[in-house]
């Protein structure tokens, strides 16, 4: 099941200003976040997935302790079984089984998010 945040889904065109906005999840019901261009896919505990018509950074700029692993992907240190970093290459095992690689450049910042989340 999909449900939307900000977005007219059945066809009807609605100013967004008149339209109903959904609760904000809880962080510690998200597992990760996944963006598409303008649009941001929130995958949930439950396996629900929520659609919000905002980018990526506008929900990383709320969800601070968050650990941004990729351009598309922005994943919950609560969540994380572990890091793997071998040379280059490293990837994110979430503890329902979803894997994520890091950016080249963005792993030094992850592997310090995580440690600091680990430690914490």
């Amino acid at each position: 099941m999909i449900t939307t945040i900000g977005l007219s889904v059945v066809g009807k065109t609605q100013n967004i200003k008149t339209m109903p906005k959904l609760k904000y999840p809880q962080s510690n019901d998200i597992l990760y976040l996944r963006g598409d261009i303008n649009y941001t896919e929130f995958h949930l505990v439950d396996g629900k997935k929520i659609v919000s018509s905002s980018t990526l950074l506008k929900h990383q700029e709320k969800l601070i302790s968050f650990i941004r692993v990729s351009k598309s992907h922005l994943v919950n240190p609560v969540f994380v079984k572990v890091l793997m970093h071998q040379g280059c290459y490293a990837s994110i095992i979430l503890t329902d089984g979803s894997e994520f690689k890091v950016s080249r450049r963005r792993i030094p910042t992850v592997k310090d998010k995580y440690d600091a989340s680990k430690n914490a």
